[in-house]
């Protein structure tokens, strides 16, 4: 039996391959300082090769047409922009290997900013322009038995999108925006994610657990370490996951996104303010009945849009994506 409203619907035709082929997936949004583009990625399936082709774009903020930033063939990616909007850092694949990368806001030649197998996953600016928190993930020193065969010794030893895990782990490394070597901040033996600078440069937060059975739990923490090096602090308090951390403009509060572990891993994940240097955590969204970011699953060329987390509003008073009080 079919509805009066299925009898008016115009003929359709089943989904094809082609058609899925011929889908642009644009991704990762990052809006210029002073508001007038975005940034974003554009991915795109070249089916002679059987691979995708990542490009960055620009999108006037008033309207006129986009235009495409980079056009050499490789995964560009992580777009983020400098405080004075002049530059544009991201990850890119092309020159073989995954490497950071920067190139003026109006095009021309993008400049290759790492080497090596540091394979960096993550930026973020300093407030001043200066400098580029990295994740990446130093070589090791070369033990005295090396060996092709594989060892598991870990609960997480494989991760979709990775593969086998290398046995390097992701550090937060501080690197020139001019090019450079490299400055390792964290050394743990975990994984060190989501850098973020405080508002004067001097610290920098980001999300770790480096405790030996961190694979039995879902529990990270925001930790903090001073931008020119030392022992690193934690702020958050163990009791579920944490991550995505953000600065106050005034640099007394972080928030960020996690839980208490209520209800393991059924909780919903909720906007979380920390003072800083000392204090205890307290969720700001308890009463919102809703999980805190997005939760996109899909089988599209980079369908997975990159996680998000608070952005305080300038006064400090709001958090955006999603809302948060920080007064």
């Amino acid at each position: 039996m079919t509805s009066p409203r299925d009898q008016r619907a115009p003929a359709g035709r089943p989904i094809t391959i082609e058609d899925l082929l011929a889908l642009k997936i644009v991704n990762d949004p990052q809006l210029v300082p002073d508001g007038s583009q975005v940034v974003c990625t554009v991915t795109t399936a070249d089916a002679a090769a059987n691979a995708t082709q990542t490009h960055l774009w620009i999108v006037p903020a008033d309207g006129r047409a986009a235009w495409q930033l980079t056009s050499v063939p490789g995964k560009d990616t992580t777009p983020r922009w400098s405080p004075d909007g002049a530059w544009i850092a991201f990850i890119s694949d092309r020159s073989g290997e995954k490497q950071a990368w920067i190139i003026a806001r109006d095009g021309g030649e993008a400049r290759r900013l790492t080497s090596g197998t540091l394979a960096p996953t993550e930026l973020a600016w300093s407030p001043d322009g200066r400098w580029l928190a990295i994740v990446g993930k130093p070589q090791p020193k070369p033990g005295p038995d090396e060996s092709d065969v594989r060892v598991i010794s870990r609960l997480r030893y494989k991760l979709d999108g990775e593969g086998f895990w290398d046995g390097r782990w992701k550090q937060v490394l501080v690197l020139p925006a001019g090019g450079g070597e490299p400055r390792q901040l964290t050394n743990e033996e975990c994984d060190h994610t989501n850098p973020a600078w405080s508002p004067d440069g001097k610290w920098i937060a980001y999300a770790a657990n480096p405790d030996p059975d961190a694979d039995l739990t879902n529990v990270a923490d925001v930790w903090v370490v001073a931008a020119d090096g030392g022992v690193p602090r934690r702020v958050t308090r163990g009791a579920g996951p944490a991550a995505m951390p953000a600065w106050a403009p005034d640099g007394t509060r972080i928030a960020y996104v996690g839980h208490d572990n209520a209800c393991r891993g059924a909780t919903n994940n909720a906007v979380w303010v920390v003072p800083f240097p000392a204090g205890e955590p307290v969720c700001v969204t308890r009463a919102f009945d809703r999980s805190a970011g997005h939760h996109i699953i899909s089988c599209t060329p980079t369908g997975r849009a990159p996680r998000s987390g608070p952005s305080p509003s300038p006064t400090g008073r709001s958090a955006r994506r999603p809302r948060a009080i920080m007064s």
